[in-house]
C-alpha cells in the first residue's frame, strides 16, 4: 500500500509500542496528533510532486537520543520535516527526540540522517534532519528542503498545488556549517586538507554536482 494512502487512514490517537534491536528495547512513547497528515489544516490531496522522501515504506531504523535503537517502516516528510513510521497499518508521528535515522533505498543501499548540527538559517536549528553523503573529519551533507506552492499554469483558472523541492550542501568541519554554493566555496571549506581546486581541474569536475562534490570529499578524507 502506498503512503498517500495510508496516511488517510491515520490513527488520532496515543498508544505506546514495544519493538526493539538488541538489549536497549524499551517502551517507545507515540502520538498521533495530525501533523503528520495536514499542512495548515489540508492533507497532502490534488499535489503535484511527492513531499516524501520515497514514494513509498522503506525498512528502517531509528535511533533515539538515549542512544536506543527500533527498526521498522519508515518515510521521511520533506514538507514538515518529520519521521513517520508504519505500525499495525496506521501512520504515526514518533514524538520521542531522534537522534539519527536510516532508511533503504530502492537500490539496496543505506541512507543515513542525522541532526543536532549549528543553525545555518531561520528554518534550520539542531532539529534539523541532514543526509550524511560522506563520513570523516569534513562531513558532506545534504538537506532537501521541499514546500506547497501553487501555480496557475496558462488557461487554467484555478492554480494547481505542485511540490517546490531545493538541495543545499554543507560540510561540517571543526564544529561548524559551511554552506556549499560553487567550485569556490568548496575549495575555501575544504582548503586545510589540499588543493582541492588542483584536483577539481585535473579532474573536469564540477562541483555544483552532487557525484563530484562526493568524489571530492572521499578523496579528500
Amino acid at each position: 500500500m502506498g503512503i498517500q494512502k495510508t496516511l488517510k487512514a491515520t490513527a488520532l490517537t496515543s498508544v505506546a509500542i514495544l519493538w526493539g534491536v538488541g538489549t536497549n528495547a524499551q517502551g517507545v512513547f507515540i502520538g498521533t496528533n495530525g501533523l503528520d497528515v495536514q499542512i495548515s489544516g489540508k492533507t497532502y490531496e490534488d499535489i503535484q510532486g511527492s513531499p516524501y522522501l520515497n514514494e513509498s515504506w522503506s525498512d528502517g531504523l531509528i535511533t533515539l537520543t538515549d542512544g536506543s535503537s527500533y527498526r521498522t517502516k519508515l518515510n521521511f516528510d520533506q514538507v514538515n520535516e518529520h519521521v513517520l513510521f508504519l505500525k499495525d497499518g496506521n501512520t504515526y508521528l514518533l514524538q520521542t527526540p531522534i537522534k539519527q535515522f536510516e532508511i533503504q533505498a530502492f537500490d539496496g543501499s543505506r541512507r543515513k540522517f542525522l541532526n543536532g548540527f549549528p543553525e545555518t538559517a531561520k528554518d534550520a536549528d539542531k532539529s534539523t534532519f541532514y543526509e550524511l553523503l560522506v563520513d570523516g573529519d569534513a562531513k558532506l551533507l545534504k538537506r532537501v528542503k521541499k514546500k506547497i506552492v501553487e501555480e496557475r499554469g496558462s488557461g487554467s483558472i484555478l492554480p494547481s498545488k505542485q511540490i517546490q523541492t531545493a538541495n543545499e550542501y554543507y560540510a561540517y568541519i571543526d564544529g561548524g556549517m559551511v554552506q556549499l554554493t560553487d567550485n569556490k566555496s568548496v575549495y575555501k571549506a575544504l582548503a586545510a586538507k589540499g588543493d582541492v581546486q588542483k584536483f577539481s581541474l585535473e579532474n573536469k569536475l564540477n562541483l555544483k554536482r552532487e557525484d563530484d562534490l562526493r568524489r571530492v570529499f572521499k578523496h579528500f578524507e
